[in-house]
């Protein structure tokens, strides 16, 4: 693309985005008085809608009042109303229409169902805005402005609710209103017409193929790393096939044609190379913005070490319920999106905070209510403040609560597993997750997959394993066998694989270091022992 054009568009973008950006840091200098007003919204929603008229809350409500008749709720809590959302009624959770639902894709139990309507999605496009705002204007210095977004196979188990309600979208492009996705199309990375295709390996082929072909991209934006580093692993074992077909300029899959860019002599000579150097591959690439806290770290480090000249932005912390904060180049951390999401945070000893009252360093359970018509709703997410920016408190993820698993009374947590595991196995080295296994005489045992062997033992994991005070008691007692460490090289790949056949969107897939759901573990484990012996 001609530089100029580029110019005029980094130009146009950081033009439509400025209003964003700059009201939102105008909020950050006044937190107290940014949540006062997304909070008069909320209720007034509240209000307006079948769950808040069965609580009794009017539009005059005080936050005072408001705590002491909205409760804190789980998903479950609300799934009753949830179903009669889906069943086509409006009205129930919020007075706003329903455009389509989205699920939930996290690997520890069921999937959930999140009511999208036009303010929710309002702010996840202000916080668009905010984010590529601060990346041109204090990030990168912009060239080709190819950017390639995470797009998942359309394998979704279910394409509408029973009241014909659409449910999930196929890329994160389609979260940006319809103005932003026509702007944004000529600089997008957008594979040929493959969402329709079932076949994960044939996707995967056909995405890496396109990455290729691409020697401009210049930013990626994507949730989990791994998800970028099994496209890599793609490419490494498919290369000669890829450099074949792309020196015709076509793909053929299941009889379909696909017409790509041809490969230049360069880089194919690149890929023929015993060990593939990636930052040469795309020697434009500036930006790759993913997670790169908790188990995510490991993923982001591995990208740091293939593309050491690239900036890693971390993500800041998203849930599919709403925009919950957003990482700036200047700021300590996180900040939250003030203006669009009112926040309430919950310490050990269940006291409640609210934005401007929280400690640094400190950390929290976080309760949103949001535009969607969540309200008062734990998303199950522990973080911990990190500084302040503009007046206004920085957080980051930290983990999951209540993520124990306790099969026989041992109750590991994912918070111990990850600190005593990550002690001596270090999770920028090598990627694993402890599963449980139960037998059907009722005793069970861990097994901690790993990518590689000569980590640890099953003698050196009983005994990290142990310093949990319940662990090793149910070992003495007979109750928890063993442990088991088992080596899958393609770990990764086989457990996104296992994912996505349980219909978790491929792009928005989490690690884990430690299942929780019993019957998830039995099929994770039976899905690896395919392959690998136990």
């Amino acid at each position: 693309m001609q530089n100029w054009r580029v110019n005029i568009a980094v130009f146009m973008i950081k033009l439509l985005s400025r209003p964003a950006a700059k009201d939102f840091a105008k909020q950050l200098l006044s937190p107290e008085k940014a949540q006062q007003k997304i909070f008069c919204e909320i209720k007034k929603n509240l209000a307006k809608s079948q769950y808040g008229q069965a609580l009794g809350v009017n539009e005059d409500i005080t936050y005072s009042a408001f705590r002491r008749t909205v409760p804190i709720v789980s998903y479950d809590n609300i799934a009753p109303w949830i179903e009669k959302e889906k069943q086509g009624f409006q009205g129930i959770l919020t007075p706003h229409h329903i455009d389509f639902f989205e699920k939930t894709s996290g690997s520890g139990g069921p999937a959930k169902y999140i009511a999208y309507n036009k303010p929710l999605l309002n702010s996840f496009n202000r916080m668009f805005k905010i984010w590529v705002h601060d990346i041109l204007t204090n990030g990168i210095r912009v060239e080709t402005s190819r950017i390639f977004m995470s797009i998942s196979p359309a394998l979704r188990d279910e394409k509408q609710t029973i009241g014909g309600t659409p449910i999930g979208l196929d890329d994160d492009s389609q979260y940006l209103k319809k103005m932003w996705r026509r702007f944004l199309k000529p600089f997008l990375i957008t594979p040929p017409l493959i969402l329709d295709i079932e076949n994960i390996e044939d996707f995967r082929y056909l995405l890496a193929a396109t990455l290729l072909a691409e020697e401009n991209l210049e930013m990626i934006s994507i949730w989990n790393p791994t998800y970028f580093l099994v496209l890599l692993e793609t490419i490494s074992i498919y290369r000669e096939d890829l450099i074949h077909d792309l020196a015709m300029g076509f793909i053929v899959k299941n009889g379909t044609r696909y017409v790509f860019r041809a490969l230049s002599a360069e880089r194919k000579a690149l890929l023929q190379k015993p060990a593939i150097h990636w930052q040469a591959l795309w020697p434009k690439l500036k930006l790759i913005s993913c997670w790169t806290k908790s188990m995510a770290s490991y993923g982001a480090q591995k990208l740091n070490h293939l593309f050491p000249d690239v900036l890693i932005q971390g993500k800041g912390l998203l849930a599919t319920e709403a925009p919950i904060s957003i990482p700036l180049m200047n700021s300590v951390g996180c900040a939250p999106m003030l203006n669009e999401v009112f926040f309430e945070f919950r310490d050990s000893a269940s006291n409640i905070y609210l934005l401007h009252q929280v400690s640094v360093g400190e950390t929290y359970e976080l309760i949103i209510s949001q535009r969607g018509g969540l309200y008062r709703y734990c998303l199950g997410d522990r973080i911990k403040v990190t500084g302040k920016y503009h007046n206004t408190p920085c957080f980051e993820f930290v983990g999951r609560t209540n993520h124990t698993c306790d099969m026989v009374g041992e109750k590991l947590t994912e918070d111990f597993v990850l600190e005593a595991l990550n002690q001596v196995i270090q999770f920028n080295r090598v990627f694993c997750m402890l599963i449980p296994r139960i037998e059907t005489d009722g005793r069970g045992y861990y097994v901690l997959v790993c990518e590689k062997s000569d980590f640890i033992s099953d003698e050196a994991l009983d005994e990290t394993l142990s310093k949990s005070y319940h662990y090793q008691n149910s070992r003495i007692l007979g109750q928890l066998k063993k442990p088991v460490v088992m080596v899958v090289p393609n770990m990764q790949r086989e457990v996104q694989d296992f994912m996505i056949l349980c219909g978790k969107k491929w792009g928005n897939i989490k690690d884990k270091i430690l299942i929780t759901d019993f019957e998830m573990a039995k099929r994770l484990l039976d899905h690896l022992s395919n392959e690998y012996i136990v």
